[in-house]
């Protein structure tokens, strides 16, 4: 029993002295990526969605996407399911969210990238920009 108590004696500062080390260790995750989780089933992994029956959010214009959040909280934006969440969140909130899918690069959908694909097969491909082939892609 005295040689258990003084092996975890011994031990004891060891392990409170290596816990700093591997806190400091772990990566930095902002507050809005930490909120943007909860956004990811619907809109994708950093606001990059597949398909055009949801708008990309990653690359959008912070202005725009902080007012659509405050559009769907304050019900002067209609919709399915984010009036009920953005009125979740509190305006700072709502900012870090729109500060986080505004910093995300915008990268273009397969469902873009098979249609700039058949207009670069027309010879039109200058007239298609990257965002536009979505008739949904940007907020308004």
């Amino acid at each position: 029993m005295k040689t258990g108590l003084r092996m975890f004696a011994c031990t004891l500062p060891v392990l409170l002295l290596s816990m700093p080390a591997a806190a400091q260790s772990l990566p930095v995750i902002s507050a809005g990526a930490r909120l943007a989780a909860n956004c990811a089933a619907c809109h994708g992994t950093h606001g990059v969605t597949d398909g055009a029956a949801l708008p990309a959010l990653a690359g959008q214009d912070q202005g725009v996407l902080l007012a659509a959040l405050k559009a769907f909280q304050s019900g002067a934006r209609p919709g399915t399911i984010m009036p009920q969440i953005a009125k979740g969140y509190t305006d700072q909130q709502l900012a870090q969210l729109a500060e986080f899918f505004a910093a995300q690069p915008a990268v273009p959908t397969a469902a873009q990238q098979q249609q700039r694909g058949s207009v670069a097969a027309s010879g039109e491909a200058q007239a298609v920009p990257p965002m536009a082939a979505k008739p949904h892609g940007r907020l308004p």
